[in-house]
Parts: C-alpha cells; structure tokens; sequence
C-alpha cells in the first residue's frame, strides 16, 4: 500500500519543517546529500517502485514546492527510510552512522565545470530564494486577512459546544483499546507550485468511515483536535494531519486501526464522498452569522487573492529551480548515483524477503 504525504509546508512564517518527527526511535534514516539534478528524487522513486512487488507499506513523501518530487520515502515494516536532507529540510545526523547514515550525490559532480558556471548558478539560486520570500508573505497577507473571522466570531459556547460534538463522536467511534497509543504527525495538503494539492486519497486509502467537518470560522481546528486528543486518551494510533498555512492546528486525523478519518474543511471544498458532513457553524447563532456574513465574504475574497499570488511566486521559485538542475546536471555524472540504487534496492529486497 502505498501513501502520500508532505512533511513540510509553505506558511506565513516560512518553511515549516515536521521532518524531526519522520521517523521511530528505531528506524534507520539514510540522508541524502547533493545539488539540484543530482538525482536524489529520481533514486527515491526507483526505490520505491522497485518494492511495490513486495506489497510492503511504502510512504512517499512528496515536496511541497514541487509535488511531482519525492523529498522521502519510508518503509515503516522494514524500518528503513530515506530523505532528501538538504535546504530548506536540512537534516543531519544524531547517531552518525548508527541510525542515519549520509549518501552523497555530491560525489557525482564536475566541480570544475559547475565553477565556470558559478555567476548564472548564483544568479539563478538567489532568484529563486527570493521567490520563496514572496510567496511567504503573500502567505502571511492572506492569513492576517482572516484573523478577524477566525479569532473573532466563535464565542466561548460556540468553542464548548464544539468540543462536546467531538467528544461525543469520539466516545461513539472510538471507546476504549487496548493497545499503547502512538502519535505520527503529517501534512496531507500543501500549497505548492500548482497550487493546492491535497491527498485526499491517502485518507480514503486508509478509512472506510470518514467524517467531514465543515466551519467557515476556524471551528473545523477545535474539533479535529479534540477527536485526536480523546483518541490518544483510549490508546488508538492516531495520524495527525496538520494545516499547512496554520500548522499549529490539525486539520485532519486519521484513525488506521479503526479505519476512520476525520476530515476537516474551513472555507474550503470538501471531497465528494459518500460520508456523514458535519457543520460546525450550526453551534453560533444566526445573529452572529449574519452580523459576520459581509466581512466573512470581503477577507475570503482577500485571502484568495493573496493565496493565489503566493502560488504564482512558488510557480516562480520552480522555474528558477529549473534552471538551477538545468545547469548542474551537464556536470553530474550519475554512475555512483546508480551504484548506490542498485546496493540499496538489494538490501531493501533482501530484508523484505525475510520478513
């Protein structure tokens, strides 16, 4: 079975980073070292394809500029994984050699040829980088445009009447387990340069029971936080999905060993499935809506706008990248590349085979 997921995210604030909580303690990371069109998500996608015969769970964590990318890719049964360990998701080791071992790509390089391209090389990285500091605060527009809504409008009832709804359904759904919970923490959405994608598919994938949490008012946060809570609390494994623009909050939460999902919404399309919708904004009065209705509409016209620029300058930082792997790969030499493929694909095969 194969999942999607993102483990960082485009915000207000800049790159945020969840892959400090990729793994398990015991699991075994290779990182990966190099420059742009080294290869390195090319290796991961061999990887990964070169095990999907084995029918192994395999998690490709995708990059959220650039989806069509793999930053990642985990094999929880074999407690192996691998990630792209360069910026903005540096990653280095705690137990060199023990639990993290680097793979460089760096080793493929013509560092001769690359210095004779060094003025369109740091042309084209200080271009890109400006890219991204644009669209973060195209973000960071569109998230003050909201504030007002989402911190003004829900009242204290509206906040508790929220939390009994999720305390419930959790109590319904989710009674006492016996087993020893365990959190795992992901991003499902991602604004990226082709805008929003989210793999709604990795929670079908995973949950036969979905329910659908919709609140024009920031309440969807509060109730998929509280199922989370309450479903640690009765010893479930649980797959926190955080919120890429407010990641602070959980979005969405899903429940593998009871195939359930919470899916969350605020302002945002929800998928078409066949599953029970709940509406959140039925706990405020229908003063407060329509006192709210004007002001709801002018900020999310706002927020759109500014979201939608801050795509076109991530749409901009992928062009330059473009252009970066466009001037690195003439000079990279992809045997040792392919060595390290070839190694590690029979190693990952012989540990599947002895499982």
């Amino acid at each position: 079975m194969q999942t999607h997921y993102y483990l960082g995210a485009n915000t207000p604030e800049g790159f945020y980073s969840l892959y400090h909580k990729y793994l398990r303690d015991d699991d075994r990371l290779f990182i990966i070292k190099g420059s742009p069109g080294s290869g390195k998500s090319t290796f991961m996608k061999k990887l990964a394809a070169e095990m999907e015969p084995y029918g192994l769970e395999t998690e490709l964590i995708h990059c959220s500029g650039d989806p069509d990318s793999l930053d990642g890719v985990y094999f929880p049964e074999l407690g192996i994984a691998y990630a792209d360990g360069t910026a903005p998701h540096v990653l280095e080791p705690v137990f060199a050699g023990v639990r993290e071992t680097y793979l460089n790509f760096a080793e493929c390089l013509d560092s001769d040829g690359l210095w004779r391209d060094r003025e369109q090389i740091y042309d084209f990285n200080s271009k890109y980088k400006g890219e991204y500091q644009k669209a973060y605060s195209a973000l960071a527009a569109a998230k003050a445009a909201m504030k007002e809504v989402y911190d003004g409008v829900a009242d204290l009832n509206a906040k508790e009447q929220t939390v009994k709804k999720a305390a419930s359904l959790a109590r319904r759904v989710l009674k006492k387990f016996d087993s020893t919970p365990s959190v795992k923490e992901r991003f499902t959405d991602a604004l990226t340069c082709k805008g929003w994608i989210r793999r709604y598919d990795t929670i079908h994938t995973m949950a036969e029971e979905i329910y659908l949490v919709d609140s024009a008012f920031g309440l969807n946060w509060l109730f998929a936080e509280t199922v989370a809570k309450k479903a640690v609390e009765n010893n479930w494994n649980v797959i926190i999905c955080r919120d890429p623009l407010y990641p602070e909050r959980i979005a969405h939460v899903i429940v593998p060993q009871a195939c359930l999902a919470v899916v969350s919404g605020c302002g945002t399309e929800l998928p078409q499935w066949n599953a029970g919708t709940i509406r959140l904004d039925s706990v405020l009065s229908k003063g407060t809506i329509r006192d709210a209705k004007d002001i709801v509409v002018k900020r999310r016209k706002m927020y759109d706008e500014l979201i939608s620029e801050g795509q076109e300058h991530l749409a901009g930082a992928k062009e330059y990248h473009d252009r970066l792997e466009a001037v690195y790969r003439p000079h990279a030499d992809f045997a040792p590349a392919d060595r390290l493929f070839e190694e590690h694909s029979a190693m990952l095969k012989s540990k599947a085979e002895d499982k």
